[in-house]
């Protein structure tokens, strides 16, 4: 009995050491963005930013990469989108994918510097992927690469917008050899915080009359002349800052710009 239970324990020795060659790269820290106070107008327009950049701070993300067995093949690194959920849309060549709130999407770019060599440009994940390399290098028996990344994202329009508290992961960094799918542990990007409002109006009299009363026919006296002006209002219930849109719609009389053909009903006219 004594002989199979230090049998048994010799073996899982044997196995563990194979099974710790393959921790690859120690993956360190994680990276968050926090949008702060995001103000969008109703009828701002989709597929357009509704933020400027924003960034995660820079930092180590692995240290201590052990490619050893595996040498003759080069190191990735890139930035993955967390979800996968495209809206359908582009910025610009970036694929634009959900958050959690209803009509706000964003695109995702990464940097990236590994030991002690200049940083790498900002790279976009491009259309019909989910992921993207920011830059490769080569590997060799012995070297211990470390890697710092940076996260920044763009907040976009994609439909009607429902306002909120931006939650959840955004996406992650990774490193690996595409070759052998011998990857590291990802590190994770999310929202640590960020609110977006809709700014709007809503018309409180739909419906306006206008007495234009009756006018003499003399003063029609040629074309382009008219009846004085009357006034009318329209009632808007507002949000503070809402930026206000107001469009006629109605059927332009030819050959006379700003003026409209009246409806068939005597005397009546619709815009």
């Amino acid at each position: 009995m004594n002989r199979n239970t230090i049998w048994q324990g010799g073996l899982f020795i044997l196995l563990s050491v194979p099974l710790k060659t393959l921790a690859l790269c120690e993956a360190v820290g994680a990276f968050s963005i926090n949008a702060g106070s995001i103000t969008v107008q109703r009828d701002a327009q989709v597929g357009q930013p509704i933020s400027d950049w924003l960034y995660s701070g820079r930092g180590m993300s692995y240290q201590n990469c052990n490619y050893d067995t595996m040498a003759q093949y080069s190191l990735e690194t890139g930035v993955r989108s967390n979800n996968g959920r495209s809206s359908g849309l582009l910025y610009a060549t970036d694929t634009v994918f959900d958050t959690n709130l209803p009509g706000v999407g964003f695109i995702i770019e990464g940097e990236s510097h590994v030991n002690t060599s200049a940083w790498a440009p900002w790279r976009g994940i491009q259309v019909g992927r989910t992921e993207w390399p920011i830059f490769y290098i080569s590997n060799a028996v012995g070297i211990r690469h470390s890697f710092g990344h940076q996260a920044r994202i763009l907040l976009v329009k994609t439909h009607t917008i429902q306002g909120g508290t931006l939650s959840g992961p955004v996406g992650t960094f990774y490193v690996g050899i595409r070759e052998t799918g011998a990857w590291s542990p990802e590190v994770p990007i999310s929202f640590s915080g960020g609110v977006v409002t809709v700014l709007a109006c809503s018309v409180s009299t739909p419906n306006v009359s206008v007495a234009l009363g009756k006018q003499p026919k003399s003063v029609f006296s040629g074309i382009n002349s008219g009846t004085a002006w009357q006034d009318f209002s329209i009632g808007l219930d507002c949000d503070r800052n809402a930026r206000v849109n107001v469009q006629i719609n109605a059927v332009a009389y030819p050959g006379i710009t700003g003026v409209m053909r009246l409806d068939s009903a005597p005397g009546v006219i619709s815009i």
